[in-house]
């Protein structure tokens, strides 16, 4: 577990609260049995892996020959890369694709524009080379392991030139040719933690806080509410599972969003957190396929469903008064390259980036043994993140007003994990949906 703690003794946080904001009606009448009913559940051990995006990506290039990826450019111009001697217009790429790219989130509108663009590597090729690449988690300081669509190479980020140059020489022995991979300095992903203000009624973006001794504890932030329309009166939300006592394990975190002191008034308890695995993992490494733990309202918490807090402007704290809300209307299982995302936390407000990087494999700095998110996304907010936007809600906007679609759930200073692997690792034993009327999705 990553050194998250800080002293209580001389902190303390203005109080803000939101007038005019609506909020879940707490039951009214006594839940019984359904107050036992679980939103979350571990998912079997013999179903081993999401179907990501990679694996999409793999698919199409087995129907089409040459395929190489998809991403967007920074004009949001959608890019198809096609390797080999078969030269296709965009006319015939936007026929032979239009139909499988749906799947994928994308309208026959993108396909029918889409660039063409020739790369070395087919999808296959590059997949493949990766794979074996993964065998470099074994090094000590490998940051991330990636198919990177738009440079149509394998993409290996490193903490410093002593592990590239150590990179460099494992891919010598791995049979992978020097020229298909670009080996990048990077800064390790760690947990972020610190201190800002109280909100009520609780939706995503907002501070929670828990307590690890009876003098440290650390802080992050609400993901995203959900419930599970068999049990409406079971109220829950999402946050990191590095946000909680012991990650990988249900220790019963008991949560607050008061400001940073004591007494503690709970406003929920931790109920699951599903378990680190070895297959399919890494030599001496643990991992997971997301970052992300669930938590149970107490009874009559406040709280509203379907939302994340808006502030006035990128980087602002503060509470937008007119637009206080984001409403989540529809959720996307992952990101592609290019996409333009945002996110709220309560360290740094409201940012927005472009997506970099997809179906990364990520490490976590200073863990033993070395833990590994698996297939995660990874984007440049700006403002930057900061300690305490763990958790934070990662979103796609819809047009220039507040409606948004859910995508997953940062834990990283770039990185997040896609709602697909989130609703992979933690399916629950009713289906669970994060916006009013979602027909909840598939197991």
């Amino acid at each position: 577990m990553w050194n998250r703690k800080v002293a209580l003794s001389g902190l303390a946080i203005a109080a803000v609260t939101l007038a005019g904001a609506c909020a879940d009606v707490p039951p009214t009448e006594p839940p019984g049995a359904e107050l036992d009913a679980p939103l979350f559940s571990t998912r079997a051990a013999s179903a081993s892996a999401p179907r990501t995006l990679d694996e999409q990506f793999a698919q199409l290039a087995r129907e089409v020959p040459g395929f190489g990826g998809l991403f967007y450019d920074e004009a949001g111009t959608l890019n198809v890369v096609m390797a080999g001697t078969q030269v296709m217009s965009t006319a015939q790429v936007a026929t032979v694709l239009s139909g499988r790219l749906a799947a994928l989130g994308i309208d026959a509108a993108a396909a029918q524009q889409a660039v063409v663009r020739e790369g070395q590597y087919d999808f296959l090729q590059l997949s493949a080379m990766r794979s074996r690449a993964d065998a470099v988690f074994g090094l000590r300081g490998v940051v991330f392991t990636d198919v990177d669509e738009a440079a149509n190479r394998v993409h290996i980020g490193v903490e410093n030139n002593a592990v590239a140059a150590s990179v460099k020489h494992a891919l010598g022995m791995l049979d992978i040719p020097p020229e298909a991979v670009i080996i990048s300095i990077t800064e390790p992903e760690v947990p972020m933690q610190t201190l800002r203000d109280r909100l009520r009624p609780i939706a995503g973006g907002l501070q929670i806080w828990a307590l690890v001794t009876p003098t440290s504890g650390f802080i992050c932030t609400v993901g995203f509410n959900v419930r599970s329309p068999a049990a409406p009166n079971v109220h829950g939300f999402v946050t990191n599972s590095h946000c909680t006592i012991e990650q990988g394990v249900v220790s019963g975190t008991v949560y607050s969003q008061k400001p940073f002191a004591l007494p503690v008034e709970p406003i929920g308890v931790e109920v699951h957190d599903a378990p680190f695995f070895t297959d399919p993992c890494f030599e001496d490494a643990i991992c997971r396929w997301s970052d992300a733990a669930g938590v149970r309202y107490e009874p009559g918490v406040e709280n509203i469903f379907g939302r994340i807090y808006r502030t006035t402007e990128f980087g602002s704290l503060t509470v937008d008064p007119a637009m206080p809300m984001f409403n989540i209307v529809a959720e996307r299982p992952r990101a592609l390259m290019g996409d333009i995302l945002h996110k709220v936390g309560r360290s740094t407000g409201w940012s927005q980036g472009p997506v970099f990087a997809t179906c990364a494999h990520v490490s976590q700095a200073g863990t033993e043994p070395l833990q590994v998110m698996l297939c995660q996304d990874r984007f440049n907010p700006a403002p930057a993140t900061q300690g305490g936007d763990s958790g934070s809600p990662v979103f796609e906007r819809i047009g220039e007003g507040n409606d948004v679609r859910l995508v997953g759930i940062l834990w990283g200073g770039t990185t997040f994990s896609p709602m697909e692997n989130v609703r992979f690792e933690n399916p629950g034993p009713r289906p669970w949906i994060t916006y009013p009327g979602q027909t909840p999705p598939a197991p």
